[in-house]
């Protein structure tokens, strides 16, 4: 996929609160989303967390962007939440795969204690290219 060494080189995965926790690539999709689900399950099952799922082209951006005054949104880390970790659950060459993704993730979800997702997914801005990325940000519900 374009970009994903790029994103490797600057960091992606290898910073201690951004993991990689995608299921392997020979997975069928109804395998992959049964992957995500675990993931999801399991971060839930070691207590209270507040969580979001998304999609995104370029997760370190997602997660570290600083407001400026040209965006004044910031990233995960920075927010109001402060999120404290991402998972990247799932990669697709397509915004319409990953999406769909997050979507059906975000249907199990929604509605639950400490999902702050509002919208059904597949709402997020459209990179113009690849690889596209589902993901869940989490931090604990105790601090």
């Amino acid at each position: 996929m374009p970009r994903m060494e790029a994103l490797i080189l600057e960091g992606l995965g290898d910073d201690g609160l951004i993991w990689l926790k995608m299921p392997p690539p020979t997975c069928s999709s109804g395998q992959s989303l049964a992957f995500c689900r675990r993931v999801i399950e399991n971060i839930l099952s070691r207590g209270p967390h507040v969580y979001k799922i998304g999609v995104t082209a370029n997760p370190l951006y997602r997660f570290y962007k600083r407001p400026t005054l040209d965006s004044p949104s910031p990233g995960y880390y920075y927010s109001r939440e402060k999120y404290k970790t991402m998972y990247i659950i799932y990669s697709a060459a397509t915004f319409g795969e990953a999406a769909l993704m997050e979507a059906v993730l975000i249907e199990g979800h929604r509605n639950m204690p400490g999902c702050r997702n509002e919208n059904p997914g597949g709402e997020g801005r459209k990179a113009d290219q690849g690889p596209f990325f589902t993901y869940v940000v989490f931090k604990s519900a105790m601090y």
